[in-house]
């Protein structure tokens, strides 16, 4: 059964996390308000487990007083490669401290003994153990920075060294599936859409683990990727059509590609409604809120796009992962245009510098030309 992260307030008011078994999300929340917890909010989608069987094989338990709900939540939250190192540095704090604690009182009472010499040692040697512990979550923030920004060279050349940090690791890391689909991202981002679907077809898709459902979001945007937006459409209809429309996450994808792709707003509005009826993790409200935003923008409304946009970057920002940076930038110059047309020209300025040197990297030339066709007007 799926175990769903959660944050909720309890009966008392106080700010609770935890994790939950369940079938559903909408079968979790059912549990938690049971138990009066309120203000409830997840952190995975319903399609949490099949992702986990897709990179692991099978569920991994772990012992909740080793990884806890505070600590798998911070760990989510973190963003950049200062955070990483500074989670991490928390997490073995108790024993780093008194290692440091003891070479600091060494370095204090000279000269230095044989026992002092010992502590420097040991110091060393388990920062040695330390650095290849967390130096694939490092790389792979860099890896996701490199995405946002479409450095697919340098994207790639970090691929090589997560896969030489998981042989010395014995084979603790990032899965190697993962890194096939993302060199498949950066081969159709490059314009080799045939060599981007050749590895997904030989490599990603024999996977007895992947559910088809899931092998098509991840086809979607190697055509996305690749420019190729009928295609994306194509394969995330399929999606739905194979398990993807059992959550929330599934109608929101459709609407972001109708919005975004397709210019088919009334379709993303008819998705988004879909989606409004089911349960929604943190990271699917915040897709929600802003694809209902360019929606919203579309269609003249700019007060409620405002709204949206600016509750959906909220949230995003308190996802995590660096990726989401793309997003940020994208929905920001949203928000730009619909500042202009509300008058709120120092705002909707201050929103375009920091959104369009991304948009550049990132090709998104279209939605440049409206910002500034917006601030110029």
């Amino acid at each position: 059964m799926p175990t769903f992260l959660f944050q909720a307030a309890d009966a008392a008011g106080n700010e609770s996390n935890g994790r939950v078994d369940a079938p559903t999300l909408a079968e979790a929340r059912v549990q938690l308000e049971t138990r009066g917890y309120r203000q409830v909010r997840f952190l995975q989608d319903d399609i949490e487990g099949d992702i986990k069987r897709t990179w692991g094989g099978k569920d991994v338990q772990l012992d909740p007083e080793e990884w806890t709900a505070e600590m798998e939540i911070e760990a989510r939250q973190r963003r950049g490669v200062a955070q990483t190192l500074w989670w991490s540095f928390k997490q073995h704090f108790f024993f780093l401290g008194p290692l440091l604690l003891w070479n600091a009182w060494s370095l204090a009472r000279p000269p230095l003994r044989w026992w002092d010499w010992a502590g420097f040692a040991a110091t060393l040697l388990y920062l040695r153990w330390f650095a290849g512990l967390v130096a694939p979550s490092v790389t792979w923030e860099r890896v996701q920075h490199a995405a946002a920004w479409c450095d697919w060279k340098r994207q790639r050349r970090l691929f090589a060294m997560l896969r030489a940090q998981r042989e010395r690791a014995g084979g603790l890391g990032v899965p190697e599936m993962e890194l096939l689909i993302r060199e498949a991202y950066a081969l159709a981002a490059q314009g080799d859409l045939p060599a981007a679907m050749r590895l997904m077809e030989e490599k990603v898709r024999p996977n007895p683990d992947l559910a088809e459902y899931l092998y098509l979001c991840r086809l979607a945007t190697v055509y996305e990727y690749g420019g190729q937006f009928d295609r994306q459409l194509v394969c995330v209809r399929e999606a739905n059509e194979k398990g993807a429309a059992k959550s929330a996450a599934g109608w929101i994808d459709l609407a972001g590609v109708l919005a975004r792709r397709t210019g088919d707003f009334p379709g993303a509005r008819a998705a988004l409604d879909q989606a409004a009826q089911m349960e929604m993790s943190q990271l699917a409200r915040a897709l929600h809120q802003a694809w209902s935003g360019i929606v919203a923008s579309a269609g003249g409304d700019f007060e409620s796009a405002q709204r949206c946009l600016r509750t959906a970057l909220t949230l995003s920002r308190h996802h995590g992962p660096s990726l989401m940076i793309g997003l940020e930038r994208e929905l920001e110059a949203h928000l730009a245009i619909a500042c202009v047309a509300r008058r709120e020209h120092a705002e909707a300025q201050r929103l375009a510098r920091g959104a369009i040197p991304l948009l550049r990297a990132r090709g998104e030339h279209d939605l440049i030309r409206r910002v500034e066709a917006a601030l110029a007007a």
